[in-house]
């Protein structure tokens, strides 16, 4: 993961935003451009999910300026995880320090996932179901189980003993629209 860059001085950023600890919003206390008056909502999505400001001429995330805010120093080589998954959640509440990899315990279920349970699989060809559950860098899985919900619950298990507070299972079963 590469390193995030220095966030600039709070007082330099306390001179130009505000930020709402209780709602995570940032708004402007000077009008940035013509075009955005004093009091507007601060940031805009960076494609990837999360929001951001722009300021002297650099686009700072705003999890980590809320940090910043709130606590009075950058997180560093940190990351700012958003405890519940939303990256537009930025109120202090929902933000932790972690590590890159604690970071990556709290990852929702990924989009491809055809057994509609994180970590859940089958292999082609074969009936019964495996689950899998990595920290760090090692990968724990168990295989033969008749269902995906029993081979979920063992991943549910793994996580809750690896992961402790990062462990995230998922939205539990998708849509049936996305399987």
């Amino acid at each position: 993961m590469p390193k995030s860059k220095p966030l600039p001085p709070l007082a330099e950023l306390q001179e130009v935003l505000s930020y709402d600890p209780e709602t995570g919003v940032f708004r402007w206390k000077v009008a940035p451009c013509k075009n955005m008056p004093a009091g507007h909502v601060a940031g805009g999505h960076n494609g990837r999910g999360y929001l951001r400001v722009k300021h002297g001429g650099g686009f700072y995330l705003c999890h980590r300026l809320a940090w910043l805010f709130v606590h009075g120093q950058d997180p560093e080589a940190l990351e700012v995880d958003h405890a519940n998954g939303n990256k537009m959640d930025n109120r202090i509440a929902n933000l932790r320090l972690a590590v890159h990899a604690e970071n990556q315990h709290n990852s929702r279920i990924k989009a491809h996932n055809k057994s509609g349970y994180k970590g859940v699989y089958q292999q082609k060809g074969k009936s019964k179901w495996y689950a899998e559950v990595k920290f760090h860098k090692a990968r724990y899985s168990k295989g033969g189980f008749a269902s995906p919900a029993q081979a979920y619950e063992w991943a549910c298990a793994m996580r809750e003993s690896l992961h402790a507070r990062f462990a995230n299972h998922g939205a539990g079963p998708l849509p049936s629209a996305m399987i």
